[in-house]
């Protein structure tokens, strides 16, 4: 009969022990690998950009020192569907109207605005604290590659421009072009997006163009702005 030396029993202990932990930490392992949801990100580029503005022309007549515009009072609509269920879920609005606040600063009796909104609860935007205490939301403006998630400010209408002397104390003004966050929250956790466009620094800022979006279908996972995989 073959004895068994009991000084060898530890290490078949530890060697037995070392074995099993590696089948756990495998098993752990495969389990995150499989509770990751990988992006699943559309990307739509506009060519040629659309392009939203409510003036039709500005004149400048010899002895009046303000321009004047045409209409004086307009609005004009962009309806984005961004999750592709031929459903709009995001109106952008340009807007522009006269209303008289100075006969020294005639200019200031022009007013503009630019906003995106919601089509109802379930599209929002990023937004910011309201501007002078009013109910009036600045855009977030994200750099290229910044993270867009669920630790926003979400807000369901929000300002890109707001000029003018009679909306004087709650002015907003974005120019340039630039990312702003979006999210649309049809079931318990939201999709993510980002919109990129672009508002004429022209002295008369209601004029909008649509770049691109990006839409992550991954539901409940960041977009990073201008993400296209």
């Amino acid at each position: 009969m073959n004895s068994i030396n009991h000084m060898e029993m530890p290490k078949i202990y530890l060697l037995l022990l070392t074995v099993s932990l590696i089948g756990l930490t495998g098993c752990k392992k495969e389990k995150n690998k499989s509770a990751f949801i990988a992006d699943d990100i559309y990307f739509q580029e506009f060519n040629p950009f659309p392009e939203i503005t409510s003036i039709d022309s500005i004149h400048n007549f010899p002895g009046n020192p303000a321009p004047t515009i045409y209409p004086s009072d307009s609005s004009a609509s962009y309806l984005l569907d961004i999750d592709g269920d031929a459903n709009p879920d995001f109106k952008l609005t340009t807007k522009h109207w006269y209303q008289w606040v100075s006969n020294s600063s005639p200019g200031a009796n022009n007013n503009f605005e630019i906003f995106i909104a919601g089509i109802d609860s379930t599209s929002e935007i990023s937004g910011m604290t309201p501007v002078a205490e009013a109910s009036i939301l600045g855009t977030v403006v994200y750099a290229p590659g910044e993270s867009i998630h669920v630790n926003a400010k979400w807000v369901n209408t929000s300002w890109l421009v707001r000029s003018g002397g009679s909306v004087y104390g709650t002015q907003y003004h974005l120019t340039g072009t630039y990312y702003i966050g979006l999210r649309i929250k049809k079931s318990a956790l939201p999709n993510y997006c980002w919109l990129k466009v672009k508002v004429a620094d022209n002295g008369y800022q209601n004029n909008l163009q649509i770049i691109a979006f990006g839409y992550n279908h991954s539901i409940g996972n960041d977009i990073s702005a201008g993400q296209q995989e």
